[in-house]
């Protein structure tokens, strides 16, 4: 009967030891299942069950929501299930995570490739955020060392490109307050007007709006694109305005002065 429970080939492996080798044939050829349309449900599903977080807009994403409106949904209605895992499991995150930084370029531009970096600073932003913090400093010193747009900083040409885009809105969202700070100051400032009106370079502006937390990134932002609000909704990108109100309304300032530019 014993031998009969180990099978043929000897012991059964436990649930832990299959997902940590499933983890290890993925990181073996990391690059294939990343971009592999396929196969890249199967990492963005690892990573998951890696850090114990069940993303609600994977989740959504799997029952095929595939339409641009919803890859757009603002991370902040996805609400994160999280649930226990071994430690091992949070260890083989990290690891498997670090292959993102051997071959960051491929994982900022390639579309399929990227939604899988996009879920990892997900995941780690919630279970490991300093390592997190290291990833997302590494996309940006990639982006920043291109060559330079013709009005500022190189990081401009990714913001207005579709797969870039989408990433670049993630790591704005998993960013820590003094980081955006800084990445504002060096690459967004004096660009926001620009910015809202590009239909694409509007959507990482929202997301920036929307991981503002501190009043002196608000007011820098808010005195540079209030004078455009009815710019920005003549351009049909209301989501910008919507978003300008909310993080008035969440950290508590120039909530009147939005409220007046809204009513003239």
């Amino acid at each position: 009967l014993e031998e009969e429970e180990n099978g043929k080939d000897g012991p059964l492996e436990t649930l832990e030891e299959l997902v940590l080798g499933l983890a290890s044939e993925v990181c073996d050829d990391f690059l294939f299942y990343c971009g592999d349309i396929h196969a890249s449900f199967v990492v963005r599903t690892l990573l998951q069950v890696l850090g114990g977080t069940l993303l609600e807009s994977e989740r959504t994403r799997h029952r095929g929501s595939q339409s641009p409106d919803a890859q757009r949904a603002p991370a902040r209605e996805c609400k994160p299930t999280d649930f226990e895992v071994p430690e091992t499991f949070l260890n083989c995150l990290q690891d498997l995570s670090s292959c993102f930084l051997k071959d960051i370029a491929v994982f900022i531009t390639d579309k399929i490739s990227s939604f899988c970096l996009q879920v990892a600073l997900q995941v780690l932003h919630r279970k490991l955020p300093q390592f997190c913090a290291h990833v997302c400093s590494a996309v940006i010193s990639y982006l920043s060392s291109r060559n330079p747009s013709a009005d500022g900083s190189p990081l401009l040409l990714f913001l207005r490109d579709q797969t870039s885009s989408r990433l670049l809105e993630q790591v704005l969202l998993v960013l820590e307050p003094l980081r955006l700070q800084s990445l504002f100051e060096d690459h967004f400032q004096g660009q926001l007007q620009a910015l809202a009106a590009h239909p694409i370079a509007n959507f990482p502006l929202q997301r920036l709006l929307d991981a503002v937390t501190t009043p002196e990134l608000l007011s820098a932002v808010f005195e540079e694109l209030s004078p455009a609000l009815e710019a920005v909704l003549a351009q049909g990108h209301p989501g910008v305005v919507i978003a300008l109100v909310g993080a008035c309304r969440r950290v508590g300032a120039h909530q009147a002065q939005v409220l007046q530019l809204l009513l003239e």
